[in-house]
C-alpha cells in the first residue's frame, strides 16, 4: 500500500500490487531478485527522476 494525496488534499491509500505480480521482474539470466530489491531499486530510480526535475526548475530559476 502507498499513501497519496488526492486533488481535495486528502491522504488516501492506494494498492501497489501484490507480491505475486512482482515475481519474476527484473531477472537477469537465471538470477532471481527478491521483490524488496526490485521495489528498492524502483524507489531509487524515482528519487533520481524527482531530483532531476527539481534541478531543472532550480536551473531555470537561476537564469
Amino acid at each position: 500500500m502507498k499513501f497519496v494525496e488526492n486533488e481535495a488534499g486528502e491522504i488516501v491509500v492506494r494498492p501497489v500490487g501484490s507480491m505475486r505480480e512482482f515475481r519474476g521482474l527484473e531477472r537477469d539470466g537465471e538470477e532471481e531478485r527478491p521483490a524488496t530489491a526490485v521495489l528498492r531499486d524502483e524507489r531509487e530510480r524515482e528519487t533520481r527522476r524527482s531530483e532531476a526535475v527539481v534541478e531543472t526548475f532550480d536551473d531555470e530559476d537561476a537564469e
